[in-house]
Parts: structure tokens; C-alpha cells; sequence
């Protein structure tokens, strides 16, 4: 973040304007947030619905130096997120809690005067809360099943009532005549449920039981399910940052829950939470909440990635245009993996989410070397996002490369075809170009090859010498053998026969000749089977020829919106857990560039409401220098 000043907080208003808000409050002095701070912060912008976040500290100045505070304080503006300083003397001055300035004393205070939600600074939202009024409910040591029995006591970590509500005024009350500076809980839980009791006019030892508890008997106070703020009690706080799952497996942890308490006292210290690219499949709930809730947390550590809205962080350091190295011999490479991008169109430069594409593959996959192929023999470092990439991962797992296709097919099938004006002619000879060089790229060197147009979820490392399965529509049944996305071994006994038939059957007439109608011809010839007769689970091809030397995979592992609906992935929106779910089976999002390109471009996050494209969603999580180097996606 570029901004390293050390700023005067104003002091918090008398009238706040928006009658729904959440506050946050740093009372130990510190003059910035910690990242999980700051994640907590994050994740109620994104996914609350709440209008406005009040970020409240005791200290009286805001300290820019520390990178997610300022990406913070930069990219939201005032209209949803306020910082500000509370003075404990001014602020309780003329309240029961006006002689005691402890800690404990700030969580009930903005209530009585402010009304709104009180959210813990280890607290994740990630859903609509507008349907909650007036809620609180009970922490646990362990479920009980349905989450009812709330036991002895509620928690004060996160809850919401109007402003002035009898049970806050009861709570502060309380909070001064029982307020004890050797008992650490003594102004928390136990204060409130204290009052709550006495609120029902219930017993001081009963248990707290949701089917026998009467909202009209207590002034209207909903005692929720406790897994619709607390899914994890402080029992299981190791399983937060220990216990690794799949990220549909965590979906389905949270399902019903509308935030998390992450327990950052005893978690935090626990286990330092590393970034996606060093975690398989299955990573730990913090990690899991935050690359969908608060994506600077993810990110702000990044060097370079522009993650805020300030003209001056986006614009990239290089300004040159720089000669592209020839394509050398990769055979080192080949050892730890390859895959290849392909840029055949003489542009000098990767579009944004061409980037997008390159970026995610370079999280995702973090074993891999990633080659970009250009046929052009510079690279233009004055394209923002192409210098942010290069930047950040040229020359160490990324690299841009020249390519000269006529050298590369000497001594191959095509050889005479290039030598020919036939491609070079063709009215489709970018789109064709592209389906000869990563046929020879990957015969030569062996490797993965992706479309520029591929948003990678999860790592592809494991997969060898596969192909994969397009469609029309969204019933996942085969239509075509794609050459989106393919791995092979170098000199593959397929890649072989598709380079035979690329040079024998190539029509310079037909835009898709050397891609997808070729591959599937020659799977059905090479393989001994009809499109028509594959179905899900019979991607070993058992009983066929090539058994053993290739699988196909079924078409929603990497096409999981078929091309004929494309607009699924930029015109319609879902809530992001939503999109969780609809890409949980897939490695990659074919995302039809060519289709899309110019029919919606995505604007930033905080112009969408709780609904959003799946292309936003994707690139959010999964390229965000990519997404932040442009102002338009």
C-alpha cells in the first residue's frame, strides 16, 4: 500500500447517519489493525448488507505503515466504513459507567447510544444479516445437535439491538454495579446474561433453552441458534487453523451460520495461516473464510498487487519494452512440470484476464513452471498487468518466451504446412496458429496446455496425459473432445496421430479444423468409442485401446458452464457461497473469452450488492493483481 502517513482519527460523532451499522472497537491502544483485524473489518463490507462498518480505537492516531489497515482505509470510502477515535472520559461522561474506563467497558457502550451490531474483531461475516434484529445467542464448548440449549450464559462477541433497548440499558447498569477489575469476564458474558435473566424474569442458574424461551416476555430479544454466529465453540478452536478439508466440506461446516468467531486470544497464536498456494485441495477454515470473505487479508502481503482504488498504487514501476527470449530447450524444466499459455494473436502484452488466467495458475499450481509463448519478440511492460506479473514472477516461475512456429515444426508433420501460405493466409490464422503451436509444444516438451481463458480453482499437477470432455449445455454430457486444456508426456503416441491428421485434414476454411473437431475424431478413431457411448465415471476408458495411455475427463471438471450458456458466468449472479458450491467439482472455469470478451466488464466489488458474476467471484479469489491492475475487468 503506498501510503505510509500517520493520520489524526476524528473523534466519534453524537448521530451517526445510517441506522443500521456495526461497530468494531481496538481498545488495547494499538494504532492500526491486525490482519485477522482487518479480515473481520473486510468480511462485513463484503457480505453483511450492513451499510456501515465504524472501525472505533482508543488510540488517536491511525498508523498507514501497516499494509492491511491501509488498503483498508483506502479502498472503502466513507459512505461504508469510518474510522475513529473514542475518548473513555467524553464517552461515558453522564452514563452508570462514567468512573470506570476498563476494557470490558467499551462493548456495551455505542449500543445504548448508537443502536446496530457489535462485532468482535475476530468475527467473520459471511452472510446477509438483515434479517436479524435484536439477536444474541450463546458461545458452546460443544453442539448439542441442533444448537438450542444455550446453556448458562450468552456471549458478548457478536449480537445486535436497537439503540436504547432495555436489555442494553440493563447491561450497562449492571456493568457498573458488578464490574470487578480482578475477574477478566466479569464486564462480558456473565454481565449480560446476568441481565438477560432478569430481563425474562428467569432464574439466575437456569440454562438458557431456545424452545422455552419467550421473545415477548423479554422485550422482544431473539435468542438465535447458537450456529448462526458461533458454528465453532472455543472447544474446537484448533480446528479452525489445525484441521484441514475441502473447501465443500467447510461450505457445509457453515451452511446454516451467518458469521464465525475465529477466537484470535487463543487461535491466533496458535498457527500462522499461509497463502492458498502452499495448501492441496485442503486447507484450514481461516484460510477458507478469508480468500472468499476478506481478499485483502489474502493478498495484502502481496508485493506489488494493487488492492485498492488509488490511481497511484495501480499504475505499475516499468514503463519498457523488453525483447522476448527465444524459446529455449526446456528439458529442465520439464523435470518439476510445464504449462504452457500461448499468445499467437503479435499482441505484445497479456489483456487482464488473460493475466487472470496466468495468475491463478500461478497460485494454484505452485509446482509448475508456467511459459507464456508469444509470438510476438518483445514484451510490452507498459501494460499494467502484464509489468505486475512479470514483476512479481517473471523469470522465476513464470517466463515469456518467443516462439518461432516454423522453427518449432521442422521435423514434425506440420513441417510442410508451415512452409506453405496456407495457415499464414486463413482469414482464421490466429485461432488456428494457436491449435498447431500447442500441438507441437507439448509433443516436443510434454507439459500441461491452457486456454487464456481458463480460471484455475485447484492444482492440475497430479493430472498426466488426460484430455477433457466440452458441451453444449449444462447437462454435462459430452459433445466434443476440447483442446482447451490437455497434458501429455513428450513424443505421446496421441499427440502423434493428432499432429498426423492436423497436417492431412487441415482446412484453412474451417475456423475449428485443427481444434476441437479434430480432437474428437481422432479420440473416437484412435479410442475405439463414440462420443455418445462415454458417461460419467468412465473416464479410465477401461476397455478400450487407449487404456492406460490417456483418461478423459468429464466435462464439469473444467467446463463446468457449456459454452452455449456462457453468459451464466458474467450476466447472472449468486451470492459467493453460492459459486463455492457451483465450482466445488471443478479444477478450472472455462470462461469462453471469445464469446464474453466484450459483453460485460466487471466493475470493483463494492458496486455489486450481496449478488455477484461468477467472473467477479473468480477473479476476486483468484487473481486479484490481475483484477486490481485495471479499473475495468
Amino acid at each position: 500500500c503506498p501510503s505510509t502517513r500517520i493520520i489524526d482519527l476524528p473523534d466519534l460523532e453524537d448521530e451517526l447517519p445510517l441506522e443500521t451499522k456495526v461497530f468494531f472497537i481496538e481498545s488495547s491502544g494499538r494504532d492500526h489493525l491486525l490482519h485477522r483485524q482487518a479480515c473481520a473489518v473486510e468480511s462485513a463490507l463484503r457480505a453483511s448488507n450492513i451499510p456501515l462498518a465504524v472501525m472505533v480505537f482508543t488510540a488517536q492516531q491511525l498508523d498507514l505503515s501497516h499494509n492491511a489497515t491501509c488498503h483498508l482505509f483506502l479502498g472503502h470510502p466513507e459512505s461504508r466504513l469510518i474510522f475513529r477515535h473514542i475518548s473513555r472520559e467524553k464517552f461515558f461522561q453522564d452514563t452508570p459507567l462514567q468512573a470506570i474506563f476498563e476494557e470490558g467497558g467499551l462493548d456495551s457502550g455505542p449500543f445504548q447510544k448508537y443502536g446496530g451490531w457489535y462485532s468482535d474483531l475476530d468475527v467473520v461475516f459471511m452472510k446477509d444479516t438483515s434479517h436479524l434484529r435484536n439477536v444474541i445467542t450463546g458461545d458452546h464448548n460443544q453442539l448439542d445437535g441442533e444448537g438450542d440449549v444455550i446453556g448458562q450464559t450468552v456471549n458478548n462477541a457478536v449480537f445486535h439491538f436497537d439503540k436504547g433497548h432495555p436489555f442494553i440499558n440493563l447491561c450497562v447498569e449492571k456493568f457498573a454495579h458488578t464490574f470487578d477489575p480482578s475477574v477478566r469476564l466479569s464486564g462480558g458474558p456473565r454481565t449480560m446474561s446476568d441481565a438477560l435473566k432478569e430481563l425474562c424474569g428467569m432464574d439466575k442458574s437456569a440454562v438458557i433453552h431456545r424452545r422455552t424461551f419467550k421473545p415477548d416476555r423479554c422485550h422482544g430479544v431473539d435468542i438465535v441458534k447458537q450456529r448462526v454466529l458461533y458454528p465453532m465453540g472455543w472447544f474446537g478452536v484448533s480446528d479452525l487453523v489445525s484441521e484441514l478439508k475441502s473447501r465443500s466440506e467447510w461450505e457445509a461446516r457453515f451452511i446454516h451460520s451467518v458469521t464465525v468467531h475465529l477466537f484470535n486470544s487463543i487461535a491466533g497464536s496458535q498457527k500462522v495461516i499461509q497463502k492458498p498456494r502452499f495448501y492441496g485441495s485442503d486447507v484450514p477454515a481461516y484460510l477458507y473464510l478469508a480468500e472468499r470473505l476478506c481478499v485483502t487479508y489474502v493478498s495484502a502481503s502481496i508485493q506489488g498487487s494493487c488492492h485498492i482504488t488509488d490511481e497511484k498504487c495501480a499504475i505499475c514501476p516499468k514503463q519498457e519494452v523488453i525483447p522476448l527470449i527465444h524459446l529455449e530447450d526446456v528439458s529442465f524444466w520439464s523435470e518439476k512440470g510445464i504449462m504452457f499459455f500461448i499468445e499467437s494473436a503479435d499482441r505484445t502484452h497479456l489483456l487482464p484476464r488473460q493475466a487472470c488466467s496466468v495468475e491463478s495458475a500461478l497460485k494454484t499450481n505452485p509446482n509448475l513452471y508456467i511459459i507464456v509463448a508469444m509470438t510476438t519478440d518483445t514484451l510490452d511492460l507498459s501494460s499494467n498487468v502484464t509489468c505486475h506479473l512479470y514483476s512479481q514472477f517473471g523469470e522465476r516461475r513464470l517466463f515469456f518466451r518467443h516462439v518461432d512456429a516454423s522453427e518449432l515444426s521442422q521435423r514434425t508433420p506440420l513441417q510442410d504446412l508451415f512452409k506453405s501460405n496456407l495457415l499464414w493466409d486463413s482469414q482464421y490464422g490466429i485461432v488456428q496458429l494457436s491449435d498447431a503451436l500447442r500441438l507441437l509444444l507439448v509433443q516436443r516438451y510434454g507439459g500441461v496446455y491452457s486456454d487464456l481463458d481458463m480460471i484455475y480453482l485447484q492444482s492440475v499437477e497430479g493430472l498426466r496425459n488426460f484430455i477433457s470432455g466440452d458441451h453444449n449445455r449444462n447437462d454435462y454430457k459430452f459433445t466434443m473432445i476440447s483442446n482447451g486444456i490437455f497434458h501429455f508426456s513428450p513424443n505421446h503416441t496421441f499427440t502423434q496421430e493428432i499432429l498426423r491428421r492436423f497436417a492431412t485434414t487441415f482446412n484453412p476454411e474451417d475456423r475449428l479444423s485443427g481444434g476441437p473437431e479434430l480432437f474428437t475424431r481422432a479420440f473416437e478413431e484412435f479410442c475405439r468409442i463414440r462420443i455418445a457411448q462415454l458417461r460419467e465415471g468412465d473416464e479410465d476408458l477401461s476397455g478400450t485401446p487407449c487404456h492406460g495411455l490417456m483418461d478423459v475427463l468429464w466435462s464439469k471438471k473444467f467446463y463446468p458452464v457449456g459454452w452455449f450458456d456462457y453468459d451464466v458466468l458474467i450476466s447472472h449472479k449468486r451470492k459467493e457461497i453460492e459459486w463455492i458450491e457451483f465450482f466445488s467439482n471443478s479444477y478450472a472455469v472455462h470462461f469462453y473469452n471469445s464469446l464474453s470478451e466484450n459483453k460485460t466488464k466487471m466493475l470493483r466489488r463494492k458496486f455489486y450488492g450481496a449478488d455477484i458474476p461468477a467472473l467477479l467471484f473468480l477473479a476476486l479469489s483468484q487473481c486479484p493483481v490481475a483484477f486490481e491492475s485495471e479499473r475495468m475487468f
